[in-house]
């Protein structure tokens, strides 16, 4: 009997489910790109502070 009940909501749900992982699994991807594009500042590299 659950089975059924859990097949029926996996069946109604499951591609939404999908969807909702693949565009937080793709944002976390975007986020991660963009912090890794960001040229931090460094005052160590600034030859002007000397």
């Amino acid at each position: 009997m659950r089975d059924e009940i859990d097949a029926r909501i996996w069946n109604e749900h499951g591609h939404q489910f999908s969807e909702d992982l693949h565009r937080l699994l793709t944002n976390v991807a975007v986020t991660f790109r963009r912090l890794h594009a960001i040229q931090f500042h460094a005052p160590w590299r600034d030859n002007k502070s000397c």
